[in-house]
């Protein structure tokens, strides 16, 4: 049986919540990781939702401000993973990690069905993937599976400067849909930046000691 995947979780470390960062005065980011569970089934998407109030209610119908829906997945390799040795609990990589991606704790996906947390204790080597037990692949593989991580960090842009944003993250998979929203750590965010330099700047000679510079 198929069940909607658990609540996503950071994309740094399991045991935290989303993240929501600050990127310029205009823009947040939002980045949701995979949850302990995706369900069973392979998880599609993520939807970030962001409002100016922590209910999620702003929108004109009381939905919230915001919503996209980008990709749970992102692509390292075709084709690149060559075994799985389920007595060393290893993946075989035939390729490089161009994106710098892998980190211990990550969870990704082989062959868009076998899904894996690397062990936490390992240094992440890309050709040689130490994961964690509690997988649901109990015999050896060889072939050229695929190999993707499963997080997302989505840009919103457009935002007000100056006002507090709270955000919040949800996972879907192919069979039962949407799973519990996860809030954000922090919960809110506020756009901003430093101001820009003064267009001009005038120097005047109070006394021998002092200068007195203004700026419009």
């Amino acid at each position: 049986p198929f069940l909607a995947p658990d609540a996503p979780l950071s994309i740094y470390w399991r045991g935290g919540a989303p993240s929501l960062e600050l990127v310029s005065g205009t823009e947040l980011a939002v980045g949701c990781g995979m949850g302990r569970f995706d369900g069973g089934a392979e998880a599609t998407k993520f939807m970030v939702q962001w409002d100016t109030s922590p209910a999620f209610d702003s929108g004109a119908g009381g939905e919230p401000l915001g919503t996209a829906t980008p990709d749970a997945s992102l692509e390292l390799c075709s084709a690149c993973v060559t075994k799985f040795d389920l007595l060393a609990q290893t993946l075989t990589v035939d390729g490089t990690d161009l994106l710098g991606a892998l980190y211990a704790d990550a969870a990704v996906l082989v062959n868009r069905k076998w899904l894996f947390r690397l062990a936490p204790t390992a240094r992440p080597s890309f050709t040689n993937l130490t994961v964690q037990t509690g997988h649901a692949v109990f015999e050896d593989q060889t072939g050229s599976f695929s190999l993707h991580l499963l997080r997302t960090r989505f840009i919103v842009r457009g935002l007000e400067p100056g006002t507090p944003y709270f955000a919040r993250c949800l996972a879907a998979n192919r069979e039962k849909g949407w799973s519990r929203p996860s809030t954000t750590d922090p919960t809110f965010e506020v756009p901003r930046a430093a101001p820009p330099p003064p267009e001009s700047l005038a120097a005047t000679v109070v006394n021998a000691e002092t200068l007195e510079f203004s700026w419009p």
